[in-house]
């Protein structure tokens, strides 16, 4: 199957923040994993996350596979989904007491699409994926975390059409798709005071390195 479904959100923040020198941003997502492999790599320390105590934010996207059949494998039940999310973010607060936490609730999801084209009858459900949403919506508010709600936003942004544009295949986001989170995540960032521009830079920019008394570290003009 020939699809263009990138740049992907977390590589056009990433872009953002390096054009600017301002911050690092690493991508750990996993095609196919659930919460519960990401809270058990996260005991066991395999997610080669940045040192802790420079981490500035966090955004968990977590539950479009933890929703799916339980008869496919990828599935977790409700309770199980909402105790590993809790896990996760308690583990990264202890860690990096500082990083701003935002959890996104997980995309809706077109099950007829999906069936179409993977041939696997059943295995997604968008009420079942609302079920999830709700955990993301309830412990975010409970856990004093910023929440991005996807699911809400994509289908009112999109009434209709919200399918065809924003999933290539009724759960993956398309090119469109991408760019709608990477909108979203960077007003929550932005919001968080953690935008590219609010952020000193890395290294002095060059004009300060080339003409240190007339520009500032941040390459503005002196006087």
């Amino acid at each position: 199957m020939d699809v263009e479904y990138g740049p992907g959100w977390s590589a056009l923040i990433a872009r953002d923040y390096a054009i600017a020198r301002r911050a690092d941003v690493f991508n750990r997502g996993f095609s196919g994993y659930n919460s519960r492999y990401v809270v058990d790599d996260l005991r066991k320390g395999l997610l080669s996350l940045p040192p802790p105590e420079s981490m500035l934010a966090v955004v968990l996207m977590l539950g479009t596979n933890d929703q799916s059949d339980q008869q496919m494998g990828q599935g977790v039940p409700l309770a199980e989904y909402r105790a590993n999310m809790r896990a996760i973010v308690e583990m990264l607060r202890s860690a990096a007491p500082k990083a701003k936490v935002i959890m996104m609730a997980p995309p809706p999801c077109d099950a007829k699409v999906f069936d179409r084209l993977m041939g696997i009858p059943g295995c997604r459900d968008q009420s079942r994926v609302l079920a999830y949403v709700e955990v993301v919506r309830s412990l975010a508010a409970e856990l004093g975390c910023t929440c991005v709600d996807l699911n809400a936003c994509m289908l009112e942004a999109e009434k209709n059409d919200w399918s065809e544009r924003f999933l290539w295949d009724g759960i993956h986001f398309s090119a469109t798709g991408n760019k709608f989170v990477y909108d979203a995540v960077s007003k929550a960032l932005d919001d968080a005071g953690l935008a590219p521009s609010a952020l000193s830079w890395h290294r002095p920019h060059f004009l300060a390195r080339t003409w240190p008394t007339k520009f500032t570290h941040d390459g503005a003009l002196i006087g």
